[in-house]
């Protein structure tokens, strides 16, 4: 995948050293390991789009991994699977939970740190992906964990 960030052309790779670590390639071939976690910057409205990206690229037999790996309390998990019953509205609501318990916290960055805590950073390119398909990336950085 490759999208520009200001005049440099960046792309997310999978090493294949190493499959489940993201590799983030400039232009001139030089490697970032994942732990400069892509920082998407996303308007206020567009968070559920965003988390919607986020629930349809994580595997769902991976979904509670994730939302603990976010430090969510299995309480706060279970409440929101009786409540809903339909599986996308269950991970955007745990999602918009996350985000209401850490506020200003809340970034991309964290999202994308939780996912590659549990081996899933491969979804990072998909979630970018879809969020330039819908228009709504605004800017790309790299930030250092």
């Amino acid at each position: 995948m490759e999208f520009s960030r200001s005049t440099e052309h960046v792309r997310l790779c999978t090493s294949p050293a190493v499959p489940e670590r993201v590799w983030l390639m400039n232009g001139e071939g030089a490697t970032h390991c994942a732990s400069e976690l892509p920082n998407c910057h996303i308007k206020e409205d567009d968070w559920p789009v965003y988390f919607y990206a986020v629930a349809e690229a994580v595997p769902p037999n991976s979904w509670k991994k994730f939302v603990r790996a976010l430090r969510l309390k299995d309480n706060d998990i279970d409440r929101i699977a009786r409540e809903n019953a339909d599986v996308l509205e269950q991970n955007y609501q745990m999602l918009k939970l996350w985000r209401n318990q850490t506020g200003n916290a809340s970034s991309t960055n964290t999202l994308f740190g939780a996912l590659e805590e549990i081996n899933l950073g491969g979804c990072i390119e998909n979630i970018i992906n879809d969020l330039k398909g819908k228009g709504i990336l605004l800017s790309f950085d790299t930030v250092v964990k």
